[in-house]
């Protein structure tokens, strides 16, 4: 044994093994130094570590098997004095290690005190934030390219930010579907993270960075999705959400989201166990968020009666399961940050009010920070993200309103052949054709943002101005043509309600539903039973359909109880009402049921698409496909029982409207189609995300909303 321990020490078999351990190592540590710099796939490092242990045992091999001589390398011949000769190679071997080593500890050193990593995203926790140094707040903008409309929206995009305020996600909508992406701010360009589905309604929407920011959270179709920031695969949370409900972090384990039941609902991240919590009745939930190391969360609560004045940010404990209403005026979107304040959302402006963490107790006043914010307040959902660094982002209001650029009316027939109505271009909404095809009714928005009806003459190509009161949306014709309803709101509360004005304008206007405080909108008039269908609720929830009596005694029916239900239209033989509505998390799609007796029977006609009508022989059923503003015709094939066909296209490219519908109508004989599009031909409803960025937002807060002295 010891014969052959000399024979190792002899043909240096250990002295080369530390040597090629120490030089693997060091090379393994430029390896990954270097390679992510180069933007080299991940496993390269590994694949590098896996060449030098499988090339250890081979120089074991070659050191028994030679030796180095001054003559060159040679098979061992057991010389000693070629052993002694060789001693001035293996000095220099050991001065080679030497440097080496002094390289790789340049490396190290380097890496560790003259910057940060130019990797774009850390997969080491974020740090901590320091809060104790006063800095100039500085304002700047970046461009995250152009995007569509979200769909039944006018915003373009969804936000967030990373705690430290180093990424940002955001989506890019496209006709095709819309994507998912994370921009390092100290890099010119971003890294897709999620590409969505084709159809593109609810492809990838609502991102939100784990506390540790080396997670995101977002939805896709009707699925929460949870994928690392850095990339791979993504984990399913949940199959059944609410779209538009949203959700937030507890901590880095736990989770909570709104489900499709509109419930909110706490899931473990480790255990994958979710539990339903109790909220307050008859209120929707919206936007949870935790709050820091607090076993708590703010959420938005929307009033279920439709007021959308009703809205309010609630505390949730978890450790009580209680729940309690913070702010109240409209207020939504509500986030904790670590300069003591609630930050949240009233109209387009962020607010905050300072919020003692500890007594959950507010020690200050509200007060509105900045304006101008990309917001939506019908969907309670503002185009803003705050770190826990003090990074404020946020997309400002746009000027370039797809929905105020001027359009015009255009007869379409079968055929495809237009005709352009010789009306003054506006931002038209609304258009519904008399039932003797003579005159088209409109409501046009004023650039002051006055709502009117209008009233435009096929025959003599002259228009009439109907309402003057500024909030009037509508509008309906009687069933003889004579008179046309309204839906007045925002005005006086004596003044809000349905309305009915005479068509040639003469007389004085009627009130026929008085005290009718929640927005809502016309469907259609019941010739037959001399009615008139509306429809009152939150608009994206909760909707009922109602039926209000024309001849003066004020009946008002339920017709259909709340649900998911949108925009309807009866049939000219008043035997079918075709309604657009979802079910459960579903797209929204047409189905027809007899009427009055809407139980009897629920048949599909198209798996997406909205605002109905009918054809005038009660044998064809028109409708929009939100999405690509496609009209569509489906043929009554049966009526027992009740089955439709696939019918032509009828238009392309037709201005659609989710909130103001109808977006078309029908001529009387069903041979012509009244759409609108814009005046521009070469308009588009792309807009630019240029994002404001302000560091040290929360010295702006603290100056601006102080502590109070009280």
């Amino acid at each position: 044994m010891g014969k052959l321990l000399e024979e190792f020490k002899r043909r240096k078999v250990f002295r080369v093994a530390a040597v090629y351990a120490v030089v693997a190592w060091l090379l393994i540590q430029v390896a990954a130094t270097v390679m992510p710099a180069l933007q080299l796939p991940e496993w390269t490092v590994s694949f590098v570590t896996i060449l030098f242990i499988l090339g250890f045992p081979i120089a074991l091999i070659l050191a028994w098997a030679y030796e180095a001589t001054p003559q060159g390398v040679r098979l061992d011949a057991g010389s000693q004095a070629v052993h002694n000769n060789a001693q001035p190679i293996d000095q220099k071997l050991v001065y080679a290690t030497f440097a080496l080593v002094l390289i790789v500890a340049g490396f190290q050193i380097a890496d560790r005190f003259l910057g940060e990593s130019s990797i774009a995203i850390s997969q080491n926790p974020e740090p901590p934030i320091r809060d104790d140094i006063a800095l100039e707040v500085a304002r700047f903008n970046i461009n995250l390219g152009t995007s569509l409309p979200k769909l039944y929206e006018t915003l373009p995009t969804d936000l967030a930010i990373s705690p430290n305020g180093q990424n940002i996600a955001y989506t890019i909508n496209l006709e095709s579907g819309s994507e998912l992406y994370v921009r390092n701010t100290r890099e010119l360009e971003p890294r897709m993270l999620f590409e969505g589905s084709a159809r593109g309604a609810f492809a990838a929407y609502k991102p939100k960075f784990s506390p540790n920011g080396q997670q995101l959270l977002f939805g896709s179709d009707e699925s929460l999705l949870l994928m690392p920031v850095a990339g791979g695969s993504p984990r399913v949370i949940s199959n059944r959400i609410e779209t538009i409900g949203g959700w937030g972090w507890i901590s880095d384990s736990e989770l909570v989201y709104v489900s499709d039941e509109k419930k909110l609902v706490l899931h473990s991240l480790s255990s994958n166990d979710t539990r339903a919590l109790i909220t307050p009745e008859n209120i929707s939930p919206r936007w949870p968020e935790g709050l820091l190391s607090k076993n708590a969360f703010l959420y938005t609560a929307l009033d279920d009666g439709g007021d959308p004045n009703g809205r309010s940010v609630n505390l949730f404990d978890l450790e009580t399961g209680e729940s309690r209403i913070l702010l109240e005026r409209s207020a939504y979107q509500a986030s904790y940050v670590p300069s003591g304040h609630i930050v949240f959302a009233r109209g387009s402006s962020i607010w905050a009010v300072p919020f003692d963490i500890d007594t959950m107790e507010f020690i200050g006043a509200e007060v509105p920070i900045e304006n101008g914010i990309s917001s939506l307040s019908v969907l309670s959902e503002s185009i803003y993200a705050v770190s826990d660094s003090g990074r404020l982002a946020y997309l400002p209001r746009s000027n370039r309103n797809p929905y105020s650029e001027p359009r015009i009316p255009v007869w379409i027939d079968r055929d495809g052949n237009e005709e352009v109505q010789l009306i003054e271009a506006a931002a038209y909404f609304s258009p519904r054709i008399s039932p003797d095809g003579s005159r088209l009714a409109l409501m046009r928005e004023e650039p002051s943002r006055d709502r009117d009806i209008l009233i435009w003459n096929f025959a003599s190509r002259r228009e009439s101005k109907l309402t003057f009161s500024g909030d009037t949306r509508g509008p309906v014709w009687s069933p003889d043509g004579s008179q046309i309803m309204t839906w007045r709101y925002n005005a006086q509360p004596e003044e809000n309600g349905i309305w009915q004005f005479s068509a040639n304008g003469l007389g004085q206007p009627q009130r026929l539903l008085p005290n009718l405080n929640r927005e809502g909108i016309l469907l259609v008039a019941d010739p037959r039973n001399n009615r008139l269908l509306y429809r009152t609720g939150q608009g994206t929830i909760n909707n009922e359909i109602h039926s209000l009596s024309l001849d003066g005694d004020a009946s008002n029916e339920l017709l259909i109880p709340a649900t998911d239900q949108y925009e309807a239209a009866l049939s000219p033989d008043g035997n079918w009402i075709a309604i657009a509505r979802r079910d459960g998390v579903s797209p929204v799609g047409i189905f027809v049921s007899p009427y009055p007796n809407t139980v009897d029977g629920n048949f599909e006609v198209a798996v997406t698409g909205r605002q109905p009508s009918w054809g005038p022989n009660s044998d064809e059923i028109f409708y929009v496909d939100d999405y690509t503003r496609i009209l569509h015709s489906a043929r009554v094939v049966s009526k027992e029982p009740f089955i439709t066909e696939q019918g032509p296209v009828i238009a392309r490219n037709i201005h659609f409207d989710i909130n103001l519908p109808p977006s078309y109508d029908v001529s009387p004989d069903g041979e012509r189609f009244l759409v609108l599009r814009y005046q521009n031909e070469n308009f588009t409803q792309e807009q630019r995300l240029d994002l404001v960025i302000v560091d040290n937002w929360f010295e702006e807060l603290k100056r601006l909303a102080p502590v109070s002295a009280n």
